[in-house]
């Protein structure tokens, strides 16, 4: 397994939850608040049968995001303390999740 990936998978499941998610709603052209009963399966299906493929393209983009972030090209000589307080102080989200030109570059 790739060093830098195992390096931050203690703390980035929420995160690949979130990617993932947001990734299939906007391929099924939906929005989150407009998610119900009669649209989930359709997500819920497209997951199941994507599921593999979806996760480790966002594990690999969040990887290299992570790369970018710190500046370091090796993410396993990251202190855990420090990776996870870059996790808790949602700076990923909001410079680069949150960010229309970056989201279509790196997920669509």
């Amino acid at each position: 397994m790739d060093k830098d990936i195992q390096a931050s998978r203690p703390f980035s499941q929420h995160f690949l939850a979130y990617m993932i998610g947001k990734q299939l709603l906007q391929k099924h052209s939906i929005e989150l608040n407009s998610l119900t009963h009669a649209n989930f399966y359709e997500v819920k299906e497209a997951f199941e049968r994507n599921k593999e493929g979806l996760y480790t393209r966002a594990e690999n983009v969040l990887t290299e995001l992570l790369k970018e972030y710190f500046n370091s090209e090796h993410l396993d000589l990251i202190d855990g303390r420090t990776m996870a307080a870059a996790f808790r102080r949602f700076d990923i989200v909001e410079n680069y999740f949150k960010v229309p030109s970056w989201w279509d570059e790196h997920m669509i």
